[in-house]
Formats: C-alpha cells, sequence, structure tokens
C-alpha cells in the first residue's frame, strides 16, 4: 500500500477539525459527491473497489464503496474520504 506524505498528520484533516489545513478556514462543503461520467455520459457517484480474484473472468469478489469530498470555500482545498472503507477488506 503506498501512502502519501503530505507533511502533516492525519489528525490535521478537515473532516476531524472542520478547519482547512491550508488556510484555516472554516467554512467547509462537507460531504460533496464526486461525480463520474460513465457509459453514455450517465452520472454516478465515484467509487472505489477492491477485488477478491481480480485475474478472474467472472465473480471477481468485487467490493464497492463511495467517495465523497470536503471542500474549503476559501481556498478550494478538497480531501477526498472513502464511506465505510472496513467493508473494502476482502476475506
Amino acid at each position: 500500500m503506498i501512502v502519501a506524505d503530505l507533511g502533516r498528520s492525519a489528525k490535521e484533516n478537515m473532516k476531524k477539525t472542520g478547519t482547512c489545513p491550508k488556510c484555516g478556514s472554516r467554512d467547509l462543503i462537507k460531504k460533496a459527491t464526486v461525480v463520474d461520467h460513465g457509459h453514455a455520459n450517465s452520472e454516478q457517484p465515484l467509487q472505489v473497489a477492491t477485488y477478491k480474484d481480480g485475474d478472474a473472468l467472472f465473480f471477481k469478489g468485487e467490493r464497492e464503496r463511495a467517495v465523497f469530498a470536503w471542500i474549503c470555500v476559501g481556498c478550494g482545498f478538497t480531501e477526498l474520504y472513502t464511506e465505510g472503507p472496513q467493508y473494502l477488506i476482502q476475506p
């Protein structure tokens, strides 16, 4: 697993503090839907997926969860979060 070092601890994220880590604003948009324009330009929430058997042709054991954003109105800084990430762990 790759983890990006943003030069700040996870305790400084907008979701936990209610404050933008870049500019300090408390004016935030919470849980904004990140839209994916899929087939035939249909709109659906962006999702992440894990697979129990990614090499299988069928029945890969896919698990999906929606991604949402917290956005700072002051500077536009955006953080993405996955809803219920524990569900993505494959047994």
